[in-house]
């Protein structure tokens, strides 16, 4: 059997509403994905010449790496060129003991610091007529390669024999070990 109630006019009316964790109704949520952006489609052309490219890049160009340092101190490419560290940053991270120039030093600031990667690097491409968005010249630049190689140069920095070991924070104290006495049988 169906009741109607009835309610007084002036009582407010409440609904329950879900909503994900952005507060997004299931309306919205729907409406939002309507309007999702697609990705471009390509057409074979763009594809073939895409591939191509990454056909031809796979080699080169490259970048080498060469061990540089000066009185065992990282004097190699600057880490952010354009970017001195804050001298009180570079402090916290205990790099200011490394001897590395500071630069623009007051009465009230430490200045900053200009910190080194302990080595260099190098493009290894070479280009047909010097056009660094034409082509590149891959037999030229197997050659360059080779000869970098056969001076020290490696292609991750990872492979650089004689790169200082960064110092990571002390290492906490050791756990004490805790005795386990044998389990006597309860009374």
């Amino acid at each position: 059997m169906t009741q109607i109630l009835s309610r007084p006019r002036d009582e407010q009316v409440m609904y329950v509403v879900e909503t994900d964790s952005m507060g997004r109704t299931p309306e919205q949520i729907e409406a939002m994905e309507k309007n999702e952006l697609r990705p471009h489609r390509l057409s074979k052309r763009d594809k073939a010449y895409a591939e191509r490219v990454s056909k031809e890049c796979a080699s080169y160009p490259k970048v080498m790496y060469r061990l540089a340092l000066k009185k065992g101190t990282p004097a190699g490419d600057e880490v952010a060129p354009s970017y001195p560290m804050p001298h009180d940053l570079a402090q916290s991270l205990g790099i200011t003991d490394r001897n590395f120039k500071i630069m623009g030093k007051t009465r009230d600031s430490g200045g900053y610091v200009l910190v080194r990667h302990p080595y260099i690097t190098k493009s290894v491409a070479i280009f047909i007529n010097d056009d660094p968005n034409g082509a590149i010249d891959y037999k030229a630049s197997a050659e360059l390669e080779k000869k970098l190689k056969a001076d020290g140069w490696v292609n991750n920095p990872n492979e650089i024999q004689g790169l200082p070991e960064h110092k990571a924070e002390e290492d906490y104290d050791p756990i004490p070990q805790v005795k386990k006495e044998a389990a006597q049988p309860r009374a």
